[in-house]
C-alpha cells in the first residue's frame, strides 16, 4: 500500500529540461529583438543625417539669398541667426560634411 500511495502524489515545481527550454526560447527571442532594434536605430540615425543635411542647406540657401549669393565662409555666419545650433550628424568641419553613416 505504500507503493500505491508514494505514486499518486502530485508533483510540485518544474523540472531541469522545462526550465532549460524556457531560457533557451528567451535567449533566443532576445537575441531576435536587439537585431531589429539595431536595425531600426541605424535607419532612424540615417533619416537623421539626412534631415539635417536638408537644414544645413536651406540654412546656406537663405544666407545666401540675405548677402547678395555670397556663400559663408564658416559655421559662425549661419549660426545661431540661421540654425538654433549646427547638428551632429554628419560631422561638419566647417561648412563641408562627410556622407551620412550607412
Amino acid at each position: 500500500m505504500s507503493l500505491r500511495a508514494n505514486r499518486h502524489k502530485t508533483r510540485q515545481g518544474f523540472t531541469l529540461v522545462e526550465v532549460v527550454v524556457v531560457v533557451v526560447v528567451l535567449g533566443i527571442l532576445s537575441t531576435v529583438a536587439l537585431v531589429g532594434y539595431g536595425k531600426y536605430q541605424a535607419n532612424a540615425n540615417s533619416t537623421a543625417c539626412a534631415t539635417n543635411v536638408k537644414t544645413v542647406d536651406a540654412a546656406i540657401a537663405a544666407y545666401k539669398s540675405k548677402h547678395g549669393g555670397v556663400l559663408p565662409t564658416q559655421q559662425s555666419d549661419i549660426v545661431p541667426e540661421y540654425l538654433p545650433e549646427m547638428p551632429t550628424l554628419p560631422v561638419y568641419t566647417g561648412l563641408t560634411h562627410a556622407a551620412c553613416p550607412a
